[in-house]
């Protein structure tokens, strides 16, 4: 919280002036829904109400009532089982690629979420589905290559490859000697996984046999 609060706030305050006026009271109301007031919202950076915007609202209404995400929840088994945890960034590091995608990008993302209304919990309800479906890869196909959900849906992916690549490439990086040493499990966020920039093409081009189990 601490690393994305250093980098979240705008200096000179200012950041809905840059949405489109005809698109700004929609977007200041889809922050409001995810409890983020315009007097604050103008104080922070376009990246910032990006990742907001397109958090799904049933994960800030978990996170409101105290729960912990699932991150949390995977630390908290290992180290009941005695089992060693590390990290494969740090927080800080996670916010910084967060803070990079371009300023345009993030006023794409606002605008176009809130312009999708009722229809961008279809696409939360859809990538839910596709996970417990265990085809990740075929929501880029869907909306890239098959132009299903328009233009607003291809921005919700322009948004994820745009910080997507950086961290997958560190977390290739540092999980090589830990690979190496053997007897490892890695837990990421299924987005990582897939792709020909994703970890499993990562490890197979490394040598390794890659093979689904569930």
């Amino acid at each position: 919280q601490m690393a994305a609060g250093r980098r979240a706030v705008r200096p000179g305050g200012g950041a809905l002036f840059r949405v489109p006026e005809g698109d700004r009271r929609a977007v200041i109301n889809l922050l409001a829904a995810r409890g983020v007031p315009e007097t604050t919202a103008q104080r922070l950076e376009p990246w910032f109400l990006a990742m907001l915007a397109t958090a799904p609202s049933c994960e800030i209404a978990r996170i409101d009532q105290g729960e912990i995400n699932v991150d949390q929840m995977v630390v908290e088994a290992a180290r009941a089982a005695g089992v060693r945890v590390e990290g494969l960034e740090g927080a800080d590091e996670q916010m910084a690629t967060l803070a990079s995608a371009p300023e345009e990008l993030a006023l794409r993302v606002l605008v176009d979420t809130a312009r999708l209304g009722p229809d961008f919990a279809d696409y939360i309800e859809t990538t839910v589905n596709l996970y417990l479906d265990r085809r990740m890869g075929f929501l880029g196909a869907a909306l890239r290559e098959f132009t299903l959900g328009g233009r607003r849906m291809v921005t919700q992916l322009d948004y994820l490859d745009s910080v997507l690549g950086e961290r997958n490439a560190r977390m290739h990086d540092r999980s090589r000697a830990a690979f190496a040493r053997g007897g490892v499990f890695m837990a990421v966020g299924a987005l990582h996984l897939v792709g020909a920039d994703g970890l499993v093409e990562r490890l197979r081009r490394d040598g390794y046999a890659v093979t689904r189990v569930w």
